[in-house]
């Protein structure tokens, strides 16, 4: 939502608070498969840790280097993303174009694609594996 509008309409009308409006949440998002595991920080624009809520969701992975949690769709901000495709991350979490939220391998990646945030795998190389179940976990710092 626009800042503007934000502040002249809903916070002065009375709707909510102006710390209401303004608070920016920053999550770890862990997203894990078998013993493997990404990781990655960003601030929640989107209300990502609300849907998710506080425990671990499972869905079953059909593919090696994407994973869509279709639970989860969220509306597209028509404005491109801040975060751009970089040499060296090899995994992103992102709406995709209908609004789903994803994780995908960066040769995935188009530009289709709302990039949130970098993810980084903690010890080996991050991969999914087809068949089994990858896990999307949500923290609040």
């Amino acid at each position: 939502m626009d800042k503007k509008f934000l502040k002249d309409s809903v916070v002065a009308k009375g709707i909510i608070s102006h710390y209401q409006a303004f608070e920016v949440i920053t999550v770890k998002v862990e997203i894990t498969n078998e013993k493997c595991t990404l990781n990655g920080i960003f601030e929640d624009n989107f209300n990502i840790s609300n849907a998710v809520g506080k425990n671990s969701v499972e869905i079953f992975s059909y593919k090696e280097l994407k994973q869509r949690f279709i639970r989860f769709k969220f509306p597209r901000p028509s404005t491109p993303s801040e975060l751009i495709k970089k040499n060296g991350i090899q995994w992103y979490l992102c709406l995709e174009w209908d609004g789903i939220l994803a994780v995908k391998h960066q040769s995935l990646i188009t530009e289709t694609d709302y990039l949130i945030a970098e993810l980084s795998y903690v010890y080996n190389n991050f991969r999914i594996t087809k068949n089994t179940n990858t896990y999307l976990k949500i923290t609040r710092f």
